[in-house]
């Protein structure tokens, strides 16, 4: 699970970090590397309409082949 915050441009306001490991430094890794590179292009949240900055979180599901 990956934390983040952003602004209420939907910016990140800092660096994202693990909420829950999935075990796995190297995964771990590469979730932060996904949030990171999503800078810039989250919908920031709500309220009465108007944009404004507050935090959340995603799971990153790996598949490997």
């Amino acid at each position: 699970m990956v934390a983040f915050c952003v602004d209420a441009s939907g910016k990140l306001t800092g660096d994202p970090t693990i909420g829950q490991s999935s075990g796995s430094p190297r995964l771990d890794e590469a979730g932060l590397k996904c949030a990171k590179s999503g800078s810039g292009r989250y919908k920031a949240p709500t309220e009465d309409g108007k944009p404004v900055a507050g935090c959340g979180r995603f799971a990153v599901r790996f598949q490997i082949k």
